[in-house]
């Protein structure tokens, strides 16, 4: 739990959490035994570079060389998790070729389109509209899945439901069609949860604003 909590601190940035986790990142590149950044911490510390790398760039090249010098799995497959967390639409274009090349097996891509931050989707989503002629040749079966659920289920408003689907509309194969229909839906479901919600917070507003007048 200490591992997953750290993860959302960082992701929410957390300041503290943010110093801390930079302070020792920058200790594990000097020093890759060093106790001060634990296995069950990294995901927090890689993600924490990551969520500064708009303004430090530095750490973004530091963590591909820790992916690109380790030798375990593991830590490879820790670094793709997280890499993709930026909110950086530049960097978060560079992580997805990137994830792309020959860098990366075809089977681990999936750790990073499932990072992808919050404020990525977007960028993901005309990424993937410019890239998809190359993604659906060099990739099949339930990576070429991963694309379109870890992309577009993400999404909340009706408007985008729809443009999903008219770019869709003459690229569906039966290889995707059935995850495809349900990232939709999914996205539909969402974008109704959000009008309910603007529709049940409208009365309180409207009472706050004459409270507010008659004050």
């Amino acid at each position: 739990m200490r591992g997953e909590v750290l993860m959302a601190l960082a992701a929410f940035d957390h300041a503290k959490t943010h110093e801390q986790a930079l302070q020792r990142f920058q200790a594990f590149l000097d020093d890759r035994s060093t106790p001060l950044l634990s296995a069950d911490t990294k995901r927090a510390a890689y993600i924490a570079v990551m969520r500064n790398a708009n303004t430090s760039r530095d750490g973004f090249e530091s963590l591909l060389q820790v992916y690109r010098e380790a030798d375990a799995v593991q830590e490879k497959e820790r670094v793709l998790r997280t890499i993709a967390s930026t909110p950086d639409p530049n960097i978060l274009v560079e992580v997805l070729n990137f994830l792309i090349s020959e860098e990366v097996r075809d089977q681990d891509i999936i750790y990073g389109l499932a990072g992808i931050s919050l404020e990525g989707h977007e960028i993901a989503w005309r990424w993937m509209k410019e890239n998809w002629n190359f993604v659906t040749n060099k990739y099949g079966g339930g990576t070429l899945t991963h694309f379109i659920r870890d992309i577009i289920s993400p999404f909340c408003s009706k408007e985008k439901a729809d443009e999903v689907e008219a770019f869709f509309r003459s690229r569906v194969t039966s290889a995707f069609a059935m995850n495809l229909k349900q990232s939709i839906e999914q996205v539909r479901i969402k974008a109704r949860l959000v009008e309910s919600i603007k529709q049940e917070r409208q009365p309180l507003q409207h009472l706050l604003k004459q409270f507010a007048c008659k004050g």
